[in-house]
């Protein structure tokens, strides 16, 4: 219910921002660099996307007023190995996990028009999760001593796979926010480009670890 009111109140900005004649609608889409921080989590950066619109309200020849709508995917990965030997016996593990979050971000977005193809930007953000999968993988083998058929001193190995996907939606927050900041430039008068760091602010998961999230966005966009 409250994503529907959010998505109502965005048409009815687009459409109040089309009708002044100095303001600027765009679609924007690109790449994310995420993870996610947190006491006891060693994490590495996960490869996602974001895609959505854009308005720009200009207060000034230097300011620019501009909200954003995004569906992005972020998240981390992050990678085990292990090595146990004990009485002959040696045990290797080695494993991946991938939790990827989808969220509906609003950032609102404050431009300085440095020149009038430059721009250095930053704002609050609020993100609204849709979902939350974590994805695992690991592989263990078992080195044995054992005797083949002719009595010889053998290694045997058995290997273990295993792969998992869980819906961990209820272990995370349904809102994040934090801020962004960013520089970006026209292309032409239609075509721009950015860089954005985000970092979250508050705790995104239920569960009382302390994680936030920390996004790096590349984007292009396209204003009308």
């Amino acid at each position: 219910m409250k994503k529907s009111i959010y998505f109502i109140l965005l048409f009815a900005f687009a459409f109040q921002v089309q009708a002044q004649e100095d303001n600027r609608l765009g679609i924007k889409f690109g790449a994310n660099l995420s993870t996610v921080s947190g006491d006891d989590l060693d994490s590495d950066f996960l490869f996602g996307y974001h895609i959505g619109g854009f308005a720009e309200i200009n207060f000034s020849d230097k300011l620019t007023f501009a909200p954003e709508m995004l569906f992005s995917i972020q998240g981390y990965q992050s990678s085990i190995s292990e090595t146990i030997e004990f009485g002959g016996f040696s045990t290797s593990a080695e494993g991946e996990e991938e939790l990827r979050l989808s969220y509906l971000n609003f950032p609102l977005m404050m431009r300085y028009n440095i020149t009038e193809s430059l721009f250095a930007e930053a704002g609050p953000q609020i993100g609204f999760l849709m979902g939350a999968k974590l994805e695992s993988s690991s592989e263990s083998s078992i080195e044995s001593p054992g005797f083949d058929e002719d009595g010889e001193s053998i290694t045997i190995t058995e290997v273990v796979q295993e792969t998992t996907e869980l819906n961990v939606r209820d272990r995370y927050n349904d809102i994040d926010f934090g801020v962004s900041l960013g520089a970006g430039g026209h292309i032409t008068d239609n075509f721009l480009i950015s860089l954005r760091y985000y970092l979250g602010l508050s705790e995104i998961d239920s569960t009382n670890m302390g994680f936030s999230n920390q996004v790096i966005m590349l984007s292009f966009g396209f204003r009308f």
